[in-house]
């Protein structure tokens, strides 16, 4: 398995890491130049990965994966906003959705041809709220309709938003509000058709079950914290205030990790048979700032963006439970993990 790391370095580039029988990961050759790649997505039938740049003339850039797993950009274009911060691959291949976190905050759909290239936004959109929306995640699913669903979380209006996109283009369908004040950031769906949303803002985790007709509805917010023995603040400082960043459904769906960067944690859940989240243990992060984290196997790889390091966690599939950080890699301000597969 080779890992590609994004970067909030505007010079870094690309890194890319081999990961090792066990688990560990180790750095390939020289970072491949894309400016800002805060954060990767994949396209779903050709080997071609999707940069955002987090730049104030935002852009995204294709990248082509060689059959080394060697990284050469081949085609970019404006985001259709400022500073990008996720991008997500249509089922089929024919679009690119990016959020745009800069400026008005709203979201844009770039077609992809067939060899992945990226053309001119053709549609965008944002929430009617006033203020900048701060667009932070966009992600994709089927309808029962086999319908392209895009599902957008706009931090700064507390609002998640759903879309049809037809054409090339988006359609509002439906609206949910989230808490006044909480800030969602990231979105998971769970493989029941739930979605849950860490709150940057409020430190917890919402739960969204499906609505009547069309789109979500609000479930469920709970904190993080039980009785369970919790990872310990630094020594002499009371314990930092939680910042929630990425959000992650285990592959067997028993279980919701998500990344606080406060006190540089990953807290787990275990989900019941209603979808209802219990916070079940906490584990450091083995660095700082964990602003994003892949689940693979048994094994959680977090970028921990201020302590410029991968870390590797290991995870019991059976209890959930998440073991101390016992490895690491040197990378200059990591924001995102993609793991790649080769035959």
């Amino acid at each position: 398995m080779l890992m590609y790391v994004g970067s909030s370095e505007a010079g870094r580039g690309i890194t890319t890491l081999a990961a090792d029988g066990r688990g560990r990961l180790v750095p390939v050759g020289e970072p491949c130049p894309v400016p800002a790649p805060f954060f990767l997505a994949r396209h779903p039938t050709q080997p071609v990965l999707y940069a955002a740049n987090a730049l104030d003339d935002g852009a995204v850039t294709a990248v082509r994966v060689g059959a080394d797993g060697a990284l050469e950009p081949f085609s970019a274009q404006p985001s259709g906003g400022q500073i990008p911060v996720h991008v997500a691959v249509s089922p089929d291949g024919t679009g690119l959705l990016c959020a745009n976190w800069g400026g008005d905050g709203g979201i844009a759909v770039l077609p992809l041809d067939e060899d992945g290239a990226l053309g001119a936004a053709t549609s965008a959109a944002r929430p009617d709220r006033p203020g900048p929306a701060h667009a932070h995640h966009v992600s994709v699913r089927l309808t029962p309709a086999g319908k392209t669903e895009v599902i957008t979380v706009y931090l700064g209006v507390d609002q998640i938003q759903g879309y049809l996109l037809e054409s090339g283009r988006l359609v509002p369908t439906w609206t949910v509000d989230a808490f006044p004040g909480t800030g969602p950031r990231h979105l998971a769906q769970h493989p029941r058709g739930q979605c849950y949303v860490s709150n940057e803002l409020a430190g917890t985790v919402s739960t969204f079950g499906a609505a009547p007709g069309a789109g979500l509805r609000h479930l469920a917010t709970v904190g993080l914290r039980a009785p369970f023995p919790a990872a310990p603040p630094a020594a002499g400082s009371e314990r930092p205030m939680d910042q929630l960043a990425e959000i992650v459904v285990s592959p067997d769906g028993r279980f919701v990790h998500v990344s606080s960067r406060g006190p540089n944690t990953i807290v787990t859940f275990a989900v019941a048979e209603d979808g209802s989240l219990t916070p079940i243990g906490e584990q450091h992060a083995g660095g700082v700032f964990p602003i994003h984290f892949v689940r693979v196997g048994s094994w959680l790889y977090v970028a921990n963006e201020q302590s410029d390091q991968v870390t590797g966690l290991g995870v019991d599939e059976h209890t959930g439970g998440v073991e101390p950080a016992s490895l690491s890699v040197a990378v200059a301000g990591p924001t995102c993990l993609l793991p790649w597969e080769h035959a």
